[in-house]
């Protein structure tokens, strides 16, 4: 997942090579939450189980900024899942280890549509619209039943399950206080016309999109 023409690296700086640093900037990704808009920007991790998420929301009377990660098995297995840029629907199922519901973080599937037309140059769909369906608990705001969101920017031949796992561990964190440095295990299933793919794994949310050890 790295590259070694460092000027590609959205946030690149003029350090060592070897410095560790965020990636590629994957998507951009937007919802309404009761009162507050969030934008999130889904950035690849300086290692291949991470993924960074910065961004901010607000209620237009004071705005939040966001800056945290996501880390574990869980998005190293995504992050290996094959892209499947013509695939228009895809459907994530979130349980329990055991497979039972409500699941770990509070969503229990996000259905996702991918546009129809194609980015500049490529046949990526560079744009989807997803919507979360919440379990409830864990969740602040479980007096919804969908959270719908939007996604742009796509960058081309990555796997567009990285960026909806991350809204839906996203829309976990901003909703629950102690979610920062915590951990969850979860199993995810993937339903895109063929036969489903299921993977279990964790995921830490982590107050830096860099490493910390």
């Amino acid at each position: 997942m790295s590259d070694t023409n460092q000027s590609e690296y959205r946030f690149a700086q003029d350090v060592a090579l070897t410095a560790p640093k965020p990636g590629f900037h994957l998507a951009t990704i937007s919802f309404q939450v009761r009162d507050e808009v969030t934008i999130l920007w889904v950035i690849e991790g300086p290692r291949n189980d991470e993924i960074g998420i910065v961004g901010n929301r607000t209620n237009f009377e004071r705005t939040y900024v966001l800056r945290f990660s996501l880390r574990g098995s869980l998005i190293e297995t995504v992050n290996g899942m094959y892209p499947l840029p013509y695939q228009r629907t895809m459907v994530f199922n979130f349980y329990q280890p055991d497979g039972q519901r409500p699941s770990p973080i509070g969503v229990d599937t996000a259905t996702t549509v991918f546009s129809s037309l194609r980015a500049a140059g490529r046949p990526d769909p560079d744009s989807a619209a997803v919507t979360y369906s919440l379990s409830g608990r864990p969740l602040a705001y479980a007096h919804q039943n969908q959270v719908m969101a939007a996604i742009t920017g796509y960058q081309r031949g990555w796997a567009h399950d990285q960026v909806v796992v991350a809204g839906a561990c996203a829309l976990y964190v901003i909703s629950t206080p102690d979610a920062i440095g915590s951990a969850v295990t979860l199993t995810l299933e993937q339903v895109t016309g063929g036969l489903p793919a299921v993977i279990t794994g964790n995921v830490g949310f982590g107050d830096s999109i860099m490493l910390t050890s």
